[in-house]
């Protein structure tokens, strides 16, 4: 009877070659001959970079671990299994780091409930930008509450209006013409490009995590243009309970007493 490292590994390799199947008829028309060595050498090139990403992602979470002093538990497979298999295919290192991060925090036998099944498939769909955007903006949360990371209605309560979301993108140094600098009128003219650009991010990324339920449209209310006697919505947003509890889960847990 094979082992469980046998089972693992057909399993992982009949994944891979179950992806590449759709490609078959392009890889006989790029390959010719050669088609079944290149799809074998595709096979391999993807087990090999998912096996570096996998062999990364143990490592920093095993610092993550250290550094907050905390001996790992068991992790249900349900948080388990999305968090390797999404972390596996992440190429850029900061966001990899928020998912080693988020298995740290489940590991943890302090809070164990710290990381909802829901939260790999929210990560999933999130940008390094992304994250790092939510990780300010709960940052400017906190400071409106006088920095009490406890007092979760308090957090929920902090309105923000478009213009503080741009201010958060700077902050955050996302920004391409930053909103928390003095500009003339000049400056803002020539860069208008970069300006509308980043209008369109934060519309994106908010649009991103309203659908995902971390942020929520806190309330509407009637805001004078100008001197004109024209008005439109002022559309105020605010981080959720959920949204409040998911950059918790992204960031490093707090490090534990040492034991006696």
């Amino acid at each position: 009877m094979p082992d469980d490292t046998e089972l693992i590994k057909a399993g992982t390799q009949g994944m891979i070659e179950g992806a590449l199947k759709p490609f078959s008829d392009l890889i006989q028309s790029l390959f010719g001959p050669a088609a079944t060595e290149a799809g074998l050498m595709l096979r391999d090139h993807v087990h090999s970079f998912r096996m570096k990403r996998q062999v990364r992602l143990l490592e920093r979470t095993n610092e993550v671990l250290h550094e907050a002093r905390i001996e790992p538990q068991q992790v249900p497979l349900k948080v388990l299994a999305p968090i390797f298999e999404n972390a596996s295919l992440e190429e850029n290192d900061d966001l990899q780091d928020i998912w080693a991060n988020m298995l740290a925090n489940a590991a943890n036998p302090q809070d164990p409930s710290s990381v909802a099944p829901s939260f790999p498939a929210i990560l999933k769909e999130l940008s390094a930008r992304d994250v790092k955007f939510l990780d300010r903006l709960y940052e400017e949360a906190l400071k409106g509450t006088g920095g009490r990371q406890h007092g979760a209605a308090d957090v929920e309560d902090v309105r923000f209006d478009h213009r503080d979301l741009l201010s958060v993108l700077s902050l955050a140094g996302l920004a391409r013409f930053s909103r928390t600098e003095p500009h003339t009128e000049e400056d803002k003219k020539r860069h208008k490009p970069e300006a509308d650009a980043d209008e369109r991010e934060v519309e994106f990324v908010i649009d991103l995590l309203k659908r995902q339920g971390i942020v929520v449209q806190a309330f509407e209310m009637p805001v004078k243009e100008g001197k004109s006697n024209i008005y439109k919505l002022g559309i105020k947003h605010s981080l959720s309970h959920l949204g409040m509890c998911f950059v918790e889960a992204c960031r490093p847990p707090k490090a534990t007493k040492d034991r006696g």
